[in-house]
């Protein structure tokens, strides 16, 4: 059984290994939309989206292994310096949790910023999805049933959740194989080979009230 994650726990995963002692549980609730003449003006963000860590084996497959934790700073301290992550989103499982601790920790400036919990990058349809796995694997099938409505509904969750941020913010994702996957496919409407641990993409995006445009869309792969 995985334990999973509030975001009290998330706060004090973060502060532990991020040395941060703010209290960022909530995004601010900016998403009203500005208008102009009646039209709603479209709003700039950078969403990065990745694969948790190496995790643990037997009684601690929630929990990413020492190596994985390793491997997450270093990705932190390689790649993710000087990006300005704004806002931190993880799925409900503890791994996910430390990956983006790790990160924060590795790259050194972002440990300040706000973090949630979102259904965007998890699924109330466990038992599917393990079917789904066993015979796919991590790899999207956009004739599956479960994937078009999996992506629609992760999409529109992480839609709903950008969109309550300030314009410019720079949103941190750390999900799941095969879900990280059909996110991405909801989102820009491509199909990516999967993710190696900590892997990713990022999406440079304009979003308003009644719609989403991946304007760039830049694999990150190790």
């Amino acid at each position: 059984m995985q334990s999973l994650l509030t975001v009290g726990k998330i706060r004090d995963i973060l502060m532990r290994h991020t040395g941060s002692t703010e209290d960022n549980t909530n995004f601010p609730n900016n998403g009203q939309q500005p208008t102009t003449g009646g039209f709603r003006m479209k709003k700039s963000y950078t969403i990065e989206v990745r694969r948790h860590a190496l995790k643990g084996t037997g009684s601690q497959k929630d929990m990413l292994s020492p190596e994985g934790y390793e491997q997450a700073r270093q990705v932190g301290r390689d790649n993710m310096r000087d990006k300005g992550f704004t806002h931190i989103a993880v799925s409900p499982y503890f791994r996910t949790a430390q990956t983006a601790a790790a990160m924060a920790e590795g790259a050194g400036d972002f440990t300040a910023a706000t973090f949630t919990v979102s259904p965007a990058l998890f699924t109330g349809r466990l038992d599917e999805w393990m079917v789904y796995h066993k015979e796919h694997g991590a790899v999207v099938k956009p004739e599956s049933d479960l994937i078009e409505e999996e992506a629609g509904r992760m999409a529109n969750d992480l839609k709903d959740l950008v969109s309550s941020l300030p314009e410019g913010s720079h949103l941190l994702c750390v999900g799941h194989t095969p879900f990280v996957e059909t996110l991405i496919y909801g989102l820009t409407g491509e199909v990516i080979d999967p993710l190696a641990e900590c892997e990713g993409v990022e999406i440079e995006a304009e979003i308003d009230s009644e719609t989403f445009f991946a304007k760039h869309v830049h694999e990150l792969r190790l």
